[in-house]
């Protein structure tokens, strides 16, 4: 073995050992990481619960399903929603919820409320990769679609949407 090689294995392994020590050190304190998915434009504010007089679901130019909002109050333009959201490691969420016992959201109402929603990734292997910088909380924001109503079963083809609002 040459005097180059000596040098080069001396360098992985001192190398590595620093490696080492800043994945799995013990004293990486836990932090929070948030992620927002993408979201519709609305003119309705967080938690406010409207009046709405017909949903149905419909095709985004992208071929998303999405659910259309059409309120009682004709100034307010209609509102689209995701019944389902796709998380960033590939499970889906229910974030269209009935809500039949809060007094705050009468019969036939509908109200949008942000939401962090913690979640955490799949493991692969029985290995979190996750662990290696430390305790991570992963958490996502979304739009929780809560209503009062009995929504009606609908057809595939759906229509597609109107227009996209800027």
């Amino acid at each position: 073995m040459n005097r180059q090689t000596g040098v080069a294995v001396a360098v992985a392994v001192i190398a590595s050992f620093i490696a080492g020590y800043l994945l799995y050190n013990p004293r990486v304190q836990t932090r929070t990481v948030t992620m927002t998915a993408p979201q519709f434009v609305t003119d309705l504010a967080d938690g406010v619960a409207r009046r709405f007089t017909y949903t149905y679901q419909c095709y985004l130019p992208d071929g998303t399903s999405a659910r259309n909002w059409e309120f009682y109050d004709r100034w307010v333009k209609p509102q689209l929603s995701l019944d389902t959201q796709v998380m960033p490691f590939g499970s889906p969420m229910r974030v269209l919820r009935r809500v039949t016992n809060d007094p705050s959201l009468p019969d036939r109402h509908v109200r949008f409320r942000m939401a962090m929603i913690p979640f955490s990734p799949s493991t692969l292997e029985g290995w979190n990769y996750l662990r290696i910088n430390g305790d991570v909380n992963l958490q996502i924001e979304v739009l929780l679609v809560e209503y009062n109503a009995t929504l009606r079963g609908q057809r595939s083809p759906y229509p597609s949407c109107g227009q996209p609002r800027a």
